[in-house]
Order: structure tokens, then sequence, then C-alpha cells
């Protein structure tokens, strides 16, 4: 697995685990997406599977392996930017990841990772998923009409578009936010955004 940029202590993670969230017919790319607890199990940003505010009817999966999966949406966060989209047959993923044990974790810091459109076909690394870590990092809480959410900031001046709907990983591997957001702050400098997790799985039913 590609681990660009970052040199903390080592992520074993299963490759198949993380995935390209494509529109067929549109035929791109559109961002990233993580299997969680269940194999069929994808998560991503709600904005993702969504144009002008319909579901996408296309949509499709590539591994960081490059299998391919055809999927569709299991579940739409009513208040925030999350999804969860469900593969069609059989998943490529052996061992889905897990979320972390609290809500936000990581004193050495956080691993986060997605996909990178301009980095997609340097070195023909065509299904590249890249990691980053962030050493440092703010819990802000949002209040909007839709609900308050939790979520952790940090300053992203290398991630991309295509880094929506990836994880962040907290100490031991598990997930611990869900990136949603890539913003320019007052300096010019790029700060993301990324959902806690615990908004999904107070939804899901195991």
């Amino acid at each position: 697995m590609s681990s660009e940029g970052y040199s903390g202590a080592p992520i074993t993670l299963d490759a198949k685990a993380l995935f390209i969230v494509h529109d067929d017919s549109e035929n791109r790319p559109l961002a990233t997406g993580f299997c969680f607890i269940k194999p069929e199990w994808v998560v991503t940003a709600k904005h993702v599977v969504l144009e002008t505010s319909l579901p996408r009817q296309n949509l499709s999966l590539t591994s960081f392996r490059g299998e391919q999966a055809r999927a569709s949406i299991l579940f739409l966060h009513p208040s925030h930017d999350l999804a969860v989209l469900r593969i069609e047959g059989q998943s490529p993923c052996d061992v889905p990841l897990f979320p972390g044990f609290e809500e936000h974790t990581g004193r050495r810091g956080l691993v986060c990772c997605g996909y990178a459109p301009s980095l997609s076909f340097r070195e023909g690394r065509k299904h590249a998923i890249f990691f980053n870590q962030v050493t440092s990092y703010e819990r802000e809480e949002r209040t909007r009409n839709t609900g308050d959410e939790s979520l952790i900031v940090f300053d992203a001046p290398w991630m991309e578009g295509g880094h929506s709907g990836g994880p962040v990983f907290g100490e031991g591997g598990g997930v611990v936010a869900v990136l949603i957001e890539l913003i320019q702050s007052g300096s010019g400098i790029a700060r993301a955004r990324a959902s806690s997790i615990l908004h999904l799985l107070r939804f899901l039913t195991f």
C-alpha cells in the first residue's frame, strides 16, 4: 500500500478494504470509500453518492488491488455527510475496518487516507490510495439546522477532493472519523473536516 507522507508506526490493513468510488455513467472516479464492520458495507461521504440531491444509480468500486465491484446505496445519514453502500455479490474484502474504541484517539497523531486524482497515474499506480499522518488536530462541534455534529479538523495541504469518504484512523488502526470537507482557511492553508464515526454507528444495525 502507498504510504506517502506517513512516517508513524505501521498500520496493517487489508488493502482490499479501501476503494475508489466510481459513477459508471460518467466514466470517472468520484472519491474514496472503505469496507466497514461487514465485508459488504462500504462507508463514504454522502455528497459523493448524490448528484443534484438525487442518489446516483450507477455506482461501482475499485479496490486498491484493482478488484471491481458493483454497489448500491444502503443508507444515507439524515443530517450528516455520511453514507453506506452495499456491495452487490461477493465482496473483494476479507477483513473490513472497524471503529475506534474511543470517540477520538491519537495521542501520537492520526492517519488519514484517500484517492488523489493528480497522483493516480504516477508510476502507473492507477488505483493508488495515499496515506498521511496528522500530527495535530482540533475537535469541533458544529450546529446546523440538521443537527449537532462532532468533527475532527486539521491542516491538510496535501489533500485533494478525491479524499472525500476516506477513513481517519486513531491508534491501533480503528476508524474514528470519515473525511467530508476540504476548506480554505484564512491563511490560505487547506484544512480538512472529518465527521465522527459515532454518527454512523448509532444508525447501523449489526
